[in-house]
């Protein structure tokens, strides 16, 4: 009977076990409900080692793929030092980003970095009558956020977050007229503005006085502001004797 007992132990542990390590990738989909206006679809694998096709409202698709890093950290005082850690990464022919996912007691940490083309980012920028071409690139940053912040207090940029671009050929509308010019590579840091807000200062990778900026609210408004350096930047007559700091140009649109 006792060797029964334990034999029966051993079988449901080990099936446990299994049923644990095969757990399907779709309980992802509780992680990717904590990033707003993106969903996922066309899930393989395991919860462990696993793929799904990402979806954002504005419409890009991107392949994420995921595997598990490390299960504990004994440096931790979670309890029985759990952190799941996963390695990422995230395709599609415009976009090639990886990095890993701590996921902690409370919080989840973000590490990220790599190539953008110009073309991910069109959607958003012809809005503002602007065309680029070039690339850019996601310098290693961390981001740590609570489980589904309910504001910005609650997510916290760990380092600068920097977007460097190659410079290229860049096509605007300016007063109703078309315009094209060639720009040397720039630079976009973000910072947190405010519980609610996100700011970017744009300036030249040559000199890091500042072109323009911009403000990304939670409700998906983007205000832009050009400074007057941006204009001569661009080499467009502009009537007045403006400082080179001063905006001269401010926009609002709504993005998503």
């Amino acid at each position: 009977m006792r060797r029964f007992v334990v034999v029966a132990v051993l079988v449901l542990l080990v099936g446990t076990l299994t049923s644990v390590f095969f757990l399907p990738a779709k309980l992802a989909q509780y992680a990717i409900d904590q990033v707003q206006r993106v969903d996922a679809i066309r899930y393989g694998g395991t919860v462990w080692n696993g793929r799904a096709t990402l979806i954002t409202q504005t419409g890009p698709t991107a392949d994420l793929s995921w595997q598990l890093q490390g299960l504990t950290d004994p440096q931790n005082s979670d309890f029985l030092h759990l952190r799941p850690t996963f390695a990422w990464t995230l395709k599609n022919p415009d976009i090639a980003l990886e990095g890993t996912l701590e996921l902690q007691e409370s919080a989840v940490q973000l590490y990220a970095a790599g190539d953008i083309s110009s073309n991910a980012l069109a959607p958003m920028l012809n809005r503002f009558d602007i065309f680029i071409s070039g690339a850019f690139t996601l310098q290693p940053m961390s981001i740590s956020s609570r489980y589904q912040p309910q504001s910005m207090d609650e997510v916290t940029l760990l380092g600068p977050l920097e977007l460097l671009w190659s410079g290229g050929q860049v096509s605007y509308i300016l007063a109703d007229q078309y315009h094209q010019i060639e720009l040397p590579s720039l630079k976009a840091e973000l910072a947190r503005e405010s519980d609610q807000t996100f700011s970017a200062k744009v300036t030249s990778t040559a000199n890091a006085a500042k072109l323009l900026d911009l403000a990304l609210s939670v409700d998906g408004m983007v205000h832009v502001r050009l400074n007057r350096r941006f204009i001569d930047f661009l080499a467009y007559p502009w009537p007045g004797e403006q400082h080179p700091d001063d905006i001269v140009i401010e926009v609002e649109r709504r993005i998503f």
